[in-house]
């Protein structure tokens, strides 16, 4: 189901609970496995996505190219600080 649409509420893999709202944007985007990559590499960090992402880009490396072209064709979707520990 990586970078498929996902019903509201629903589940993103079988076992799992639905996203939180502030997440759901990027795993119904990148998928749930790049999400969790994404998040750990820039959640809580203020970022502009680009609107043409790179291959040698930061978020290239972390979730890929074409992911990163996904996601930044949803940039108005998603928010300036992805969610995670800010701070400290």
């Amino acid at each position: 189901m990586p970078g498929g649409e996902q019903e509201k509420g629903k589940p993103i893999a079988r076992g799992y609970p639905p996203p939180p709202a502030q997440v759901a944007v990027y795993a119904d985007v990148i998928g749930p496995a790049r999400t969790v990559d994404f998040l750990l590499a820039f959640g809580g960090a203020e970022m502009a996505i680009p609107k043409s992402p790179g291959k040698n880009s930061m978020l290239a490396h972390v979730i890929g190219i074409e992911n990163a072209r996904k996601l930044s064709a949803n940039a108005h979707r998603s928010q300036a600080c992805p969610p995670g520990e800010r701070g400290g």
